[in-house]
């Protein structure tokens, strides 16, 4: 079994992917309200099959090897870019029920 840096690095997924959770809670931050989700499981479910992926619910957006790889290299990948960085557990405890339920109400 190939350690989980290498199986990241590899698929092309350690580099952004604390970018792709902070943008996504920033925007739903901003704009949930006026985004039309009706069709976003149907996206998200696109979207892995283009990649060979298995989608089964919202757990798949935060699995537990990923999030601690996001958690390690938080700062490391944002703190550069964003003034006043939340925190990873602030972020991720609020993303969580919300793509939970955009994907309950889909």
């Amino acid at each position: 079994m190939r350690p989980l840096r290498r199986t990241l690095q590899q698929r092309g997924w350690s580099r952004s992917r604390a970018r792709d959770y902070y943008d996504i809670w920033r925007i739903l931050g901003a704009y949930q309200g006026s985004l039309d989700l009706t069709d976003f499981e149907w996206l998200v479910r696109a979207k892995c099959e283009v990649r060979g992926m298995d989608f089964r619910g919202p757990d798949d957006f935060f699995e537990d090897a990923m999030l601690a790889y996001v958690e390690r290299t938080w700062s490391q990948w944002l703190g550069n870019l964003v003034p006043q960085l939340p925190t990873f557990e602030a972020v991720i405890g609020e993303l969580r029920p919300r793509i939970v339920t955009m994907l309950k109400t889909a």
